[in-house]
């Protein structure tokens, strides 16, 4: 699979990986997956699909494919709601191929 992203479904931003953020938007890379059954997966986007945790776990294709996603960030900040809500819709511009500056965003604070 080659580059792929969903938007936030708090900020409507896409999921980031880590090459493709700055210092004012590197927060977009931690994010939250709710899948249909509720499961909450939590960790880094890698700007594939996957997300990957601390403790060194994968979640293959846990962005987009019928999860709910969030900015770890935009889901503290709406009081971490564990509700699926569908799958989150599809970043046009992958989460990388974007002007500079289009996702230049402060972390929102709860």
């Amino acid at each position: 699979m080659g580059f792929y992203s969903a938007k936030c479904e708090g900020c409507s931003h896409p999921l980031l990986c880590l090459q493709a953020t700055g210092d004012i938007n590197a927060w977009m890379i931690q994010a939250v997956a709710i899948t249909p059954d509720g499961s909450l997966l939590k960790g880094e986007y890698d700007g594939y699909g996957s997300l990957h945790s601390p403790s060194g776990a994968e979640f293959s294709d846990a962005v987009g494919h019928t999860t709910t996603v969030w900015h770890r960030a935009c889901w503290e900040a709406a009081g971490k709601p564990d509700d699926y809500r569908g799958e989150s819709a599809y970043a046009e511009d992958q989460g990388w191929f974007f002007a500079d500056g289009a996702h230049d965003m402060p972390e929102p604070t709860r």
